[in-house]
């Protein structure tokens, strides 16, 4: 809802390239399977295509996923801020000093309502059978993707946090990808962002040759 309005907003209508990370591969391939005609390619990065399993995934996440969806998780994210206290700085390889992380809470400087997206984000996190809405998008995307010939590039990480070796092998499956590793935890741009850039532009004249 909120990302097609952005785009009619701007209106942007076709020629659309997404750069896609995480939560953000779900939203854009999502919108994309029913915007076929506006989309002229994809890279994503750290994403998933399937629901979390409760019974394989690390103890830390589990249970960060259950306080984030409990009553506690009000103030772990409205007041604080865990989101980006904690999890920027591990997710990624290199240190982020405080100027770096500063750019990640100027938009959140506010306590309260004003981290509201934060933590319904956290709480859409897909975990076996739920929530529900999440799994129907990424369904709808994953299935619209996997049979498309739009050009995709999927940018691994080394070693990575959310793709799993069986999930990236799946995708390398799809028609027309291109697979390109970087360095990098969950947070791949700020790891590798020159490599990040750099693969991409090869993938832009690759795939789209003037």
């Amino acid at each position: 809802e909120y990302l097609g309005g952005f785009l009619e907003a701007l209106e942007i209508r076709s020629n659309v390239i997404f750069v896609v990370h995480s939560w953000g591969a779900t939203l854009a391939s999502h919108w994309a399977a029913s915007h076929s005609d506006a989309v002229k390619g994809i890279v994503f990065m750290e994403c998933s295509w399937s629901p979390f399993d409760s019974s394989t995934m690390p103890p830390q996440l589990l249970g960060f996923v259950q306080a984030i969806r409990s009553e506690a998780g009000e103030a772990m994210i409205l007041a604080k801020n865990m989101m980006l206290e904690t999890a920027i700085r591990g997710g990624t390889i290199r240190n982020v000093d405080d100027a770096t992380l500063d750019n990640y809470r100027r938009p959140f400087l506010d306590d309260g309502e004003a981290r509201r997206a934060m933590l319904s984000f956290a709480r859409s996190i897909p975990v076996d059978d739920g929530p529900e809405e999440t799994l129907r998008m990424m369904e709808s995307g994953s299935s619209w993707l996997s049979a498309s010939d739009l050009p995709k590039l999927l940018v691994v990480g080394d070693p990575g946090s959310s793709m799993t070796e069986e999930e990236r092998l799946r995708v390398t499956k799809w028609s027309n990808v291109t697979e390109v590793k970087v360095e990098g935890k969950h947070l791949l741009t700020e790891d590798s962002p020159d490599e990040i850039g750099a693969a991409i532009s090869s993938w832009y004249e690759g795939s789209f040759p003037r």
